[in-house]
């Protein structure tokens, strides 16, 4: 995908509060092969195709999800690339996300995160994101999070795609 790397416009203040957080996380094996469309004069991709592959929903716990992107620069400004990171805790431990511990540690994904404000992101689309931490965590006290605590991450050529709505991530589920 070829992107305009000239700015082209300003950008506006918005009059409605965003509202910090991640609202829902979906995750798919990652492959250079898929596609991703934008109808013609929009931004935002409303057409994905995985080929066979699906997307899994992951529940997280509330407040535990974050999701960011990190403009990088190298030397002499020789390399510029985007940290893609997205974090958070997995609660539910049943046979099903303790089968699926290994596969989530050592696999490569893409990333759909909905935002508190409904704004629909996709992240690792070029390169896939990986577990750079994935842990199993009991909590020390009562109160404490109890679950599978993950983070995976990695260098992108551009920022994460932004994404028409969540029903587009859903049909692929």
């Amino acid at each position: 995908m070829s992107l305009n790397c000239k700015i082209s416009k300003g950008l506006s203040a918005s009059c409605t509060p965003t509202v910090a957080g991640v609202l829902r996380l979906a995750i798919a094996n990652w492959d250079e092969s898929y596609t991703f469309t934008q109808s013609s004069g929009s931004c935002e991709i409303d057409t994905i195709d995985l080929g066979t592959e699906k997307v899994y929903q992951i529940d997280i716990a509330d407040g535990s999800g974050v999701a960011t992107s990190t403009g990088t620069i190298g030397g002499n400004n020789s390399s510029k690339y985007h940290m893609h990171t997205v974090s958070g805790l997995i609660q539910k431990l049943d046979c099903d996300s303790l089968d699926q511990y290994n596969n989530l540690f050592l696999g490569r994904f893409i990333v759909f995160v909905e935002t508190r404000n409904h704004d629909v992101l996709l992240f690792g689309m070029d390169n896939g994101l990986t577990a750079s931490a994935f842990e199993y965590q009991t909590g020390t006290s009562e109160g404490d999070a109890t679950g599978i605590s993950f983070t995976f991450d990695g260098a992108e050529p551009n920022a994460p795609l932004k994404i028409a709505d969540w029903s587009v991530v859903r049909a692929l589920m």
